[in-house]
């Protein structure tokens, strides 16, 4: 199955057509968010810890996210998203640089 990722609504992410659409909790909303607007482009470590930042301070009025948050905020996704059976390969990790959505 080649995934054709999109936001339905802010906490629901539609996987291909066909499936049901995968709820995605507030933080996995926004990483996906902001990968997604990438278009496929490498995303940087850094970016995403200042949006993160931002989305973590207006979801919970905690304005904190550390990197090994990041970290476990991507593997909490790629869990989940392996569940309802997308392949790991759809979310790239670029050692030492960021995050990207494969192509």
């Amino acid at each position: 199955m080649r995934p054709t990722l999109h936001l339905t609504s802010p906490d629901l992410l539609q996987i291909a057509a066909g499936l049901p659409p995968l709820p995605l909790s507030p933080m996995e909303s926004a990483l996906v968010r902001v990968l997604l607007d990438a278009q496929g482009g490498l995303v940087p470590t850094e970016r995403l810890m200042h949006k993160l930042y931002v989305a973590r301070a207006i979801i919970t009025g905690e304005p904190a996210v550390k990197p090994n948050g990041l970290v476990h905020l991507v593997h909490q996704l790629r869990r989940r998203c392996r569940r309802a059976g997308l392949p790991d390969t759809w979310l790239t990790t670029v050692r030492g640089w960021g995050y990207r959505i494969a192509a």
